[in-house]
């Protein structure tokens, strides 16, 4: 299979304050820099930021319904986050997401933050492998 440069999933998703402050909860941090915005200055922090591990939640929760959908399974995920997601109260981040099958056994998964000044990277593209579902 050559390399593919169609998209295979697309999405977008809101990151609210209560969204980061109910991720705090369940993953047990507390940090205020991820709700509180003096927080999160006093940190050097420009704005409170969402929990890096809440982003890749929602992009692998992303791959895993189009794995499950295609007859596929997640067999490994590797990134890096380049950027923080800012959330402050009244003024969610909206993630885009664009997904595309560079290999049959990978996805490469484009995470960026829209703002009115422009879009902006937030993950090095997630390069996820995928195994078809049988083969477990």
């Amino acid at each position: 299979m050559s390399e593919q440069t169609d998209v295979v999933w697309t999405a977008e998703e809101i990151i609210d304050t209560e969204r980061v402050r109910r991720y705090g909860v369940v993953a047990g941090d507390s940090n205020a820099i991820h709700t509180d915005p003096e927080a999160a200055r006093a940190a050097g922090l420009p704005a409170p930021v969402a929990h890096g591990m809440l982003t890749a939640g929602i992009v692998l929760g992303h791959a895993t319904r189009w794995a499950t959908e295609n007859g596929f399974v997640l067999a490994g995920y590797d990134t890096r986050f380049v950027a923080p997601v800012y959330v402050t109260p009244g003024d969610p981040a909206r993630l885009q997401l664009s997904a595309k099958r560079s290999r049959p056994d990978r996805l490469d998964i484009s995470v960026a933050v829209v703002t009115e000044e422009g879009t902006k990277a937030v993950l090095r593209p997630m390069r996820v492998q995928i195994a078809p579902l049988d083969a477990q």
